[in-house]
Formats: C-alpha cells, sequence, structure tokens
C-alpha cells in the first residue's frame, strides 16, 4: 500500500513537470501575429510586446467608454503595420490591429486586402455583423471589410464579446 502512494506522488510530480511551462487550453487558442519568431496575443505584458518591436512611431492615450479602468494606450508601429492596444490598468495588451499584409498570423487563415468571401469560406457567417465590422467573437477576432468588400483591417482580442465603440475607426 505504501509502494502504491508513493508510486502514486510520483506520477502525478512527473505530469505536473510536464505540464509546467505550458500555456492553459484557451491560451494555446487565441490568435495572435508572429514578428520574427516571437508571438504577440492579447493578454500578454506590454513589456513583452514593447522589447520585440522597439519604440512605436506614434501613441494615443485613449479614453474608456465607462471609467477609468477602461482607459487604453495605443501604440502604432507604422513599419509594421500593427496597432496594440495596451489597458491603462494592467498593462496587458487588449487587442492587436493589423492593417498591413503580409504578416504571418497565427490561427487567422486569411489576410488583410483578401477578399470578405475568403474570410467567409474560412470560419462562415460573422457572429456579428454591422457597419463593415464583422465579429467572430469565439475566435477573438474583429474584420474591418471596406466598400470595395475587401479586409482592410484584422483586429484580434481575447474570445468573447467586445464593446464596439472602443473599435478602431479609418483614418482617412
Amino acid at each position: 500500500m505504501k509502494h502504491t502512494i508513493y508510486l502514486t506522488l510520483f506520477i502525478a510530480l512527473i505530469f505536473a513537470a510536464a505540464l509546467q511551462g505550458k500555456a492553459p487550453a484557451q491560451e494555446e487558442q487565441l490568435c495572435g501575429v508572429i514578428i520574427g519568431e516571437t508571438l504577440l496575443q492579447p493578454g500578454q505584458k506590454a513589456v513583452f510586446a514593447f522589447s520585440n518591436l522597439g519604440f512605436p512611431e506614434q501613441m494615443w492615450a485613449m479614453r474608456g467608454k465607462t471609467d477609468k479602468k477602461s482607459d487604453y494606450i495605443k501604440f502604432d508601429y507604422v513599419d509594421h503595420g500593427l496597432t496594440l492596444d495596451i489597458s491603462s490598468e494592467d498593462n496587458l495588451l487588449k487587442a492587436i490591429l493589423i492593417r498591413k499584409s503580409g504578416l504571418k498570423l497565427k490561427g487567422i487563415p486569411f489576410d488583410v486586402g483578401d477578399s470578405y468571401d475568403k474570410v467567409k469560406k474560412a470560419w462562415g457567417e460573422a457572429d456579428k455583423k454591422e457597419a463593415g465590422y464583422a465579429n467572430y467573437f469565439k475566435k477573438g477576432v474583429m474584420v474591418k471589410v471596406g466598400d470595395t468588400g475587401t479586409v482592410e483591417i484584422i483586429a484580434i482580442y481575447k474570445p468573447g464579446k467586445i464593446d464596439y465603440d472602443e473599435m478602431p475607426k479609418n483614418k482617412a
């Protein structure tokens, strides 16, 4: 009996060691963008993004809709075609906005400049579509569709519903 308890504990320790360092299953399913060899995903610390991208070309302080806890800062990396939304409260990456084609995307089988038909073929109808935005809540991806039917912006966020008032607007 004593050996059985030790064996069970030993197996549990080996199993725990094998899992150590692995992200939770939900995190593994998050979409993201790969810069060099680094995967950027919502929920990461801002320091992680800055250490991989350097200083942004532009920054904006953005007021949240409800209170100071929903404030965030936009960091625009024009050369990379990215905008990062970083939460003012906890310094976590809130969203990644992709504005340029040719970036290496994780979990997204289409690109900026592709037709919205390609998006629908890959993922089906959006969970919500209005005013040029197609939102796939379960995937954590919002697609801005232009007047010509092409993808203009891909926004990546943690899966779940989002507030449309805080999503990107065209800077035309």
